[in-house]
């Protein structure tokens, strides 16, 4: 069984995945992305540019920011891994 998942790992990263796609489509729906600046956003400017909870917006932001999709600052602001030219 060398190099292969455990099942429940696998069931996991399906989950995982789909939670991941869901917030990203959601995301995009709201257009966070077009909202946030490159020098960061806060989720309370987001949210308000968006018509969104600021609460869940951070947590939806913190969640993405786990797999590299959106970067956190120290500043508590969010901004695009494309906007700092990593991609």
């Amino acid at each position: 069984m060398s190099g292969q998942l455990l099942p429940p790992v696998m069931a996991f990263n399906l989950v995982m995945g789909g939670l991941i796609t869901n917030t990203i489509g959601a995301m995009v729906n709201l257009n966070v992305f077009d909202a946030i600046v490159p020098e960061g956003s806060t989720a309370a400017q987001l949210a308000e540019a968006c018509d969104a909870k600021p609460d869940s917006l951070y947590r939806c932001l913190r969640m993405l920011s786990t797999v590299g999709v959106v970067t956190e600052l120290v500043t508590a602001r969010h901004t695009c891994v494309w906007m700092q030219g990593k991609y």
